[in-house]
């Protein structure tokens, strides 16, 4: 485990009469993804704006490389990007000159601020809406900008909220990759969405939070460990399934959803040879045979529904 670049220790923060953070504490080292998840209202964007410096905490502390930060918003922004659900550019004057204001305020050099937004509007493929004005854009174009404004000064700490909403299936690949490519030069991540799949494929600890309180502070391969629920697994068969075949298949408890498609669940990776073969014996009575199997991943929607519903202790 890598030294704690960024550490938040027994934050609490208030709004009235309503509890949005209790004693929450957890840290995150170089080059690593932490998700922070929870249902609505748990206090995943308030953590955000905390660390971030948009909102000021009623008791707590940040540290940055152990060091307390918590009054020193200045100093912390100057290594942090921060993607929130909030516009980050102004929304009446082009995208490309609020980028250049950006980068002025973060005390980059005109050249190397030019060079920067070219690479960055080339690799998420924007550049033809650079001299757009931000308020025109839509919402999906919106979000790419923000994360673009987040990254442009390299910063070592990068606080993500809903980073994949609204955008396109190719532009949220990038993305992805680009997340990969800064935890692999060692920046500390931190991402919240409601989209726990696309998530937890990219992060490599997890931090769980529920009205307000830290549940489970982990990793994605202990959840799996912990939490053993049904893979689920999609066969197509060469011929279409015959009555006779749907019948058995049905009373062995597998799904069928088409006239070529089972859906088999298994519940460990050494189940999975005795599923297919299964699934073949039943399908060779009639002639047919498995075409080809895919995998649909790990269902980390069901585990999280499990652990949602689990009441804080």
């Amino acid at each position: 485990m890598s030294p704690a670049i960024l550490a938040v220790e027994d934050i609490c923060k208030s709004f009235g009469r309503t509890t949005a953070l209790r004693d929450l504490s957890f840290a995150i080292g170089n080059g690593e993804i932490l998700a922070l998840l929870g249902p609505n209202g748990a206090g995943k964007t308030t953590t955000i704006r905390i660390i971030g410096g948009v909102l000021r905490p009623d008791s707590g502390r940040v540290l940055i490389n152990g060091k307390d930060m918590t009054d020193k918003v200045s100093l912390r922004k100057k290594v942090m990007g921060i993607m929130t659900e909030e516009p980050t550019l102004f929304p009446d004057i082009p995208v490309e000159s609020s980028l250049n204001i950006l980068c002025r305020l973060y005390s980059i050099d005109k050249n190397a601020c030019n060079d920067r937004i070219r690479e960055l509007s080339d690799y998420f493929n924007v550049t033809s809406f650079l001299q757009r004005k931000y308020a025109k854009l839509s919402m999906g174009l919106k979000r790419i900008f923000d994360y673009v404004s987040s990254i442009i000064h390299d910063p070592e700490i990068i606080l993500l909220d809903e980073p994949f909403n609204a955008i396109d299936v190719e532009r949220k690949h990038l993305i992805k990759m680009n997340i990969m490519k800064l935890s692999k030069e060692g920046k500390a991540i931190i991402i919240t969405s409601h989209n726990i799949p696309e998530t937890m494929d990219l992060s490599n600890k997890v931090v769980i939070l529920k009205n307000g309180e830290k549940i489970l502070e982990t990793t994605p391969s202990e959840l799996m460990t912990t939490y053993p629920i049904e893979e689920e697994i999609i066969i197509s068969t060469r011929k279409p399934i015959d009555p006779g075949a749907r019948t058995e298949l049905d009373r062995r408890g597998f799904r069928v959803v088409g006239r070529h498609v089972v859906i088999a669940y298994y519940r460990r990776s050494t189940d999975l040879p005795i599923v297919l073969r299964l699934v073949e014996e039943i399908l060779s009575k009639s002639g047919n045979a498995i075409e080809s199997i895919r995998m649909a991943g790990t269902p980390w929607d069901k585990i999280f529904i499990q652990i949602y519903r689990k009441p804080v202790k």
